[in-house]
């Protein structure tokens, strides 16, 4: 039976693809507002990058002790309403003369920490939705579907914040996470009541107890692999998400409504990406094919700081690193979760979700300092370039690591020997 025959698997997916729509115009939006209406520099896209990375690397650890403990639907439903209003209060706070860098600081750490919280909580109850040998064909399913909100939701965020103002185009994303709250709470499939392994609900989050994912994580070898290979890849990511906007719209002079069409041609091409991660399943491929995706993600970045003008060789460049890039993403990303889920216990889902984030953030948040300093020495061009070499590393830890050997995500770990218990 297919994943999309579950009511309740139709419901999540339904509220995942509405809220990546309103995503990818509000990242692009909230982009626009810093750059065109505030004038940031490179130091306040710094600051900027670093109030949301901070804000999830010290929501990690609580957030997943939450998902463990609560129902994890009420954890989302409260993440998504968060993010909602959040967002609102950044075409209010235009309209009075507040907005400033600093006000999109707090709205982006109280984004960002509400994400970690709905992140980790999602990956832990999609497995109780569909069972972990579905899950490669979920991912994959929303993995396709947000692509489609890619195409759509990057070719609309340009023209949306040219035509009304980046500020109302904002208010699109707050939206979404309202609709997404609605879709998850009409899942009508029941969800037990969880109380953390040894823990009661009105103790404070422990460090021994916060900690017991990573714990868990650290001693199995393919979760070990996946979260190195996540540090040094969100490294590399850091270091282009800080750079990318600047490079390409101050420094080159690409305008919103172009970089906006370009930016979705990722997501026609991250369909590819998603089919090619359920044959690679199904041909017990999937560790070698994250590699291989990888290698080809590497080359896909460094089309990004090829770029010079605003001629058709840069524009090509832009297209071709949406093109070449976003389905090898892809594919690593629907590998990585099946695989990572199928590996942890549910008592534990939510703290593993969150140390895998823990070390994204912790990658990200070295990835921006180094953005900071190149691109405040050199420029943010040589940023981009760096994103390319730590990217390069990152394909060859994965390459070489135990989770380049997985054949299929629900296989059992390649080590015979029984994980510890760590409760």
């Amino acid at each position: 039976m297919s994943v999309r025959d579950d009511p309740g698997f139709r419901r999540l997916w339904l509220g995942t693809a509405i809220s990546a729509f309103g995503t990818f115009v509000g990242g692009l939006a909230l982009g626009w507002v810093a750059v065109k209406l505030l004038d940031a520099t490179p130091a306040n896209m710094a600051q900027l990058a670093f109030s949301q990375l901070i804000a999830a690397f010290l929501a990690a650890p609580v957030s997943g002790v939450i998902v463990d403990r609560y129902r994890r639907r009420l954890v989302m439903i409260g993440a998504d309403v968060t993010r909602a209003v959040a967002l609102l209060t950044v075409p209010l706070a235009h309209r009075n003369g507040w907005l400033s860098v600093g006000w999109l600081m707090a709205v982006g750490a109280i984004t960002s920490a509400s994400s970690v919280a709905f992140n980790s909580a999602y990956g832990a109850h999609l497995r109780q939705l569909v069972g972990a040998p579905n899950l490669v064909q979920a991912h994959a399913t929303t993995a396709a579907t947000v692509s489609i909100a890619e195409i759509t939701g990057f070719a609309s965020a340009g023209w949306m914040s040219a035509w009304f103002g980046a500020t109302n185009a904002v208010m699109v994303d707050a939206a979404s996470f309202i609709v997404s709250a609605l879709c998850i709470l009409w899942i009508a499939t029941p969800e037990p009541r969880r109380i953390a392994r040894g823990e009661s609900r009105r103790r404070p989050p422990s460090f021994t107890e916060a900690s017991a994912g990573a714990r868990f994580a650290f001693r199995e070898p393919v979760l070990r692999s996946l979260l190195g290979s996540a540090a040094l890849y969100d490294t590399a990511l850091g270091l282009s998400t800080a750079s990318y906007m600047l490079y390409l719209s101050a420094d080159l002079g690409f305008g919103d409504g172009l970089l906006g069409s370009v930016f979705a041609i990722g997501g026609l091409t991250s369909l590819v990406g998603a089919r090619w991660a359920t044959r690679a399943e199904r041909a017990g491929n999937v560790g070698r094919s994250m590699a291989i995706a990888g290698a080809i993600r590497t080359v896909g970045v460094a089309a990004m700081p090829a770029a010079f003008n605003t001629g058709g060789v840069s524009t090509g460049l832009l297209v071709a690193n949406q093109v070449v890039t976003d389905p090898a993403w892809m594919l690593q990303e629907i590998g990585e979760g099946a695989v990572r889920q199928s590996r942890t216990p549910d008592d534990l889902a939510g703290r593993i979700a969150a140390a895998h984030q823990l070390a994204g953030s912790s990658g990200r948040l070295v990835g921006t300092t180094l953005a900071l300093v190149v691109g405040t020495s050199f420029g943010p061009r040589w940023s981009l370039w760096c994103g390319v070499l730590l990217c390069a590393v990152a394909t060859a830890w994965l390459a070489l690591s135990p989770a380049g050997r997985v054949t299929r995500a629900a296989d059992p770990p390649l080590e015979s020997a029984a994980v510890p218990s760590v409760g």
